[in-house]
């Protein structure tokens, strides 16, 4: 593939990290399951059975779909001296202009977005509004009902 995914040595690890738990841990848990079930009699009545094997599937399907985003994956290197701009790796602090609200981001690649964790992807609106500017810039992107405006009070 030509066209790299960007991700962060953290998103990295965490991925291989996750990679390493379904292959170790996992797939352990579940041939125990499995062979419990067979233990138990007739395997084609028996729901136990059937739902191990449908876990061990899903299992085998996400280590393949997370190997994927590894092979699809280019790491950024993180700036450890601080940004001057917003970029891949940066955690910026910004506040809305119109509720004085301050939010925390740190913006990472595609597949490590998690809003629960304030990570917003590269992609996001809010983030490609943001790359490429420095402190006390005043950035505005457009939702779907309004525009909203912020400005970035730190970079790091």
């Amino acid at each position: 593939m030509n066209n790299k995914i960007e991700i962060t040595r953290e998103g990295y690890n965490e991925i291989k990290s996750e990679i390493k738990r379904r292959k170790l841990i996992e797939r352990t848990r579940i041939a125990n399951d499995i062979e419990r079930a067979r233990q138990q009699g007739d395997l084609s009545e028996n729901a136990s059975y059937k739902g191990a094997m449908e876990e061990k599937e899903y299992n085998e399907n996400e280590i393949v779909n997370l190997e994927k985003v590894l092979n699809d994956s280019k790491i950024v290197i993180s700036n450890t001296e601080g940004y001057s701009k917003v970029n891949l790796g940066a955690t910026v602090t910004i506040r809305d202009l119109k509720t004085k609200e301050i939010r925390i981001y740190r913006i990472v690649g595609e597949n490590e977005s998690n809003i629960f964790e304030n990570k917003l992807s590269l992609n996001s609106p809010i983030a490609r509004a943001m790359i490429n500017k420095k402190i006390n810039d005043v950035i505005e992107y457009k939702t779907n009902t309004s525009l909203i405006s912020f400005e970035i009070l730190k970079i790091k």
